[in-house]
């Protein structure tokens, strides 16, 4: 894996919304620094077995940038706690979560090892405090191609999925509990939880999530002005 720089904790000047602990700051010279480290040995055996000019490979991070059947890096969210759980939290406390959040980093590390890190980051500025986590997944072995290549379904899919979750919710809660000394337990999952979704649908996600979040506040409001009118009329 390439060794990539921790940069520390980076906030913005509005109430240290956002810090960044590990990447520099283009994500994408990050990605093709990590493509050479992980894929330029199995590109250059590659190339060598080939008779035709046609079938090398120059560049492979050009190359699978280039192929629309096959994302270069994908994203990953860590979230704890929902907006009704973080609404009266001080910054304090929300800021203890940076601890929580790296031992995440660690432990998807440990669970998932077919998918190397490019950069993390922490946000503060939304609901609830969550976990961004950009990286590349990789396959060995290959017969056909690269004996290394890019590889998304051999590492996220309908099954590994629902493991990776089962897993990632017992060391989060775990680790959540021993930095700030309680004894919480998690919400049952419910199902449909485990979702792959696409970049170019990810703004309408987040909008979809924001507005998920304000009618559940304004139904809350209706039905506290409900059991009020019930009491008066009662």
């Amino acid at each position: 894996m390439v060794s990539i720089v921790s940069k520390g904790l980076h906030f913005d000047e509005e109430q240290e919304l956002i810090c960044t602990i590990k990447g520099a700051s283009s994500i994408v010279e990050d990605t093709k620094i990590l493509y050479l480290d992980l894929f330029e040995d199995a590109r250059i055996k590659h190339n060598e077995k080939q008779n035709r000019n046609d079938r090398k490979i120059e560049n492979y991070f050009n190359h699978i940038s280039n192929d629309n059947k096959r994302d270069f890096a994908y994203e990953i969210i860590i979230e704890l706690g929902d907006m009704d759980f973080w609404v009266d939290k001080d910054e304090k406390f929300k800021h203890k979560m940076i601890e929580t959040f790296k031992e995440q980093i660690k432990d998807f590390e440990e669970v998932v090892p077919n998918f190397k890190i490019i950069n993390y980051t922490i946000h503060f500025e939304e609901s609830s405090s969550h976990l961004h986590i950009a990286g590349v997944t990789f396959k060995d072995g290959m017969k056909n191609g690269m004996e290394k290549q890019v590889g998304k379904s051999d590492v996220f899919n309908k099954i590994s999925l629902k493991e990776i979750q089962d897993k990632m919710r017992l060391y989060c809660i775990n680790s959540f509990n021993r930095i700030y000394n309680l004894n919480y337990t998690l919400k049952i999952k419910e199902e449909g939880r485990n979702v792959d979704i696409n970049v170019a649908n990810m703004n309408e996600y987040k909008k979809f999530k924001r507005e998920q979040e304000k009618y559940k506040k304004q139904l809350e409001e209706l039905n506290n002005k409900t059991d009020e009118l019930q009491n008066k009329s009662n």
